[in-house]
């Protein structure tokens, strides 16, 4: 879409920045939703640029209603996906319709996009009270009873624009467009005014994030808000699009994209999936039960009836199944001495751990 309706400088530095970051690496190897939020929030924020640039006349109205269909059901899966998700679609949705409002253009079509993403949004959150048990589990944030986030606010906020890049990239971009100010400072400013609609959309739904955490739950961790990554991307792409034929920040752009790949090359993941296998080799789910320290890792056995806290089974030697990257499984061991279990041996599969008595 990049390619058709922006050009193709922005798309390729789209591409590259999105298919060789460590954050899609890292979430493409894991078994869980999280690399369908980036995919799909990707896609979400490029049609949100295009139909920004549709309102401003640049690109042709009759490809509008299309856009706005796939902004949609694009919306409706990101809700669908995770809860979080809700705010990135309310903080995009304000946005937009002030676009809306304030080009004159396309308002019926905008409002009517998000509230239905909105109702959907709230049957499925209706969905998620009644049967899921959302609104207990908040209540547990509070009791200590589930997992908060355990810094404080800054360290959260900051975490979430860190990782978007990470402290390479954000040093790389930083001291191009310190290079691109000096420089070209006119336009460069230029191109922050017309893409600041979707810097607000950020800075809203780290807003948002705020008040949540002060006066709600603080139920939440970095990779909750990887939605608004592709919109770091896209500004990024557009900055460097500008300025192709420049020949410092591109130097600095492939030094990012080759960090990234090195980064992915040497990059070792916790190997949940040999610890799961070697658990279906050894233990029977008709006599075991499946101790886990988190609700996520039922995912790779889910033959197996799930206990979320390390128990001591007849007829079963499995304790517990979870990750624990330290060398000395400090944390595992704290969590089994609170469960008063003293005799244990610990399998380690880089990073992902099995433990099984130590008969």
């Amino acid at each position: 879409m990049l390619l058709r309706f922006i050009n193709f400088k922005t798309a390729l530095i789209f591409l590259a920045i999105f298919m060789l970051n460590p954050n899609t690496i890292y979430y493409a190897q894991e078994l869980r939703n999280y690399a369908m939020l980036l995919g799909n929030s990707s896609i979400f924020c490029v049609i949100c640029f295009i139909v920004y640039k549709i309102m401003q006349g640049k690109i042709d109205r009759k490809y509008a209603n299309r856009f706005y269909i796939a902004l949609a059901l694009l919306g409706v899966s990101l809700v669908l996906t995770h809860y979080y998700a809700y705010i990135f679609i309310f903080s995009s949705g304000i946005i937009m319709i002030c676009l809306s409002l304030k080009q004159k253009r396309f308002i019926k079509q905008t409002l009517l996009t998000f509230i239905f993403i909105g109702l959907v949004g709230i049957i499925w959150l209706g969905v998620h009270i009644e049967i899921g048990g959302l609104l207990d589990k908040i209540l547990d944030s509070h009791k200590g009873l589930t997992w908060v986030h355990d810094g404080n606010l800054f360290s959260l906020i900051f975490s979430i624009i860190l990782a978007s890049l990470g402290k390479y990239g954000w040093g790389i971009f930083i001291i191009s467009c310190i290079y691109l100010v000096v420089k070209y400072k006119l336009e460069f400013i230029k191109i922050v005014a017309d893409y600041l609609p979707f810097i607000l959309i950020i800075i809203l739904e780290l807003g948002i994030i705020s008040l949540i955490y002060h006066f709600g739950t603080k139920t939440m961790t970095t990779r909750y808000f990887v939605m608004l990554y592709p919109f770091i991307y896209l500004f990024i792409a557009i900055v460097f699009s500008i300025y192709f034929k420049n020949l410092v920040p591109i130097i600095l752009l492939s030094a990012l994209i080759l960090h990234s790949i090195y980064l992915s090359h040497i990059y070792k993941k916790e190997d949940i999936r040999a610890a799961s296998e070697y658990v279906r080799g050894e233990f029977n789910p008709k006599n075991c039960k499946l101790p886990i320290g988190w609700i996520a890792y039922a995912r790779y056995l889910p033959e197996y009836e799930i206990i979320e806290k390390p128990i001591l089974q007849e007829n079963c030697d499995l304790i517990f199944f979870g990750v624990d990257n330290s060398s000395d499984f400090k944390s595992t061991i704290e969590t089994l001495k609170q469960h008063n279990i003293s005799s244990y041996k610990i399998k380690s599969f880089n990073g992902g751990i099995v433990v099984v008595k130590d008969n």
